[in-house]
């Protein structure tokens, strides 16, 4: 796991975070399984997101609800 602080959180920021925390590590992007994330509109919104732009990578990927009882 790592951590990046970043002051500029776009979706574009975020995802290039993401890629190259995945590229750092040499990891195949076909092989991711989950990204964890809040649920604003930056990490998961319809138009343009970190999970839109995943998506644009890998069109066979979706999206699934956690609802959390508390």
């Amino acid at each position: 796991m790592e951590l990046v602080n970043d002051a500029d959180e776009t979706a574009n920021k975020v995802f290039a975070n993401a890629r190259q925390v995945i590229n750092n590590y040499d990891l195949k992007i076909n092989g991711l399984t989950a990204i964890g994330a809040d649920n604003t509109n930056v990490n998961v919104g319809e138009n343009h997101s970190v999970f839109s732009l995943f998506r644009d990578e890998l069109s066979d990927i979706y999206m699934g609800n956690i609802t959390l009882i508390s």
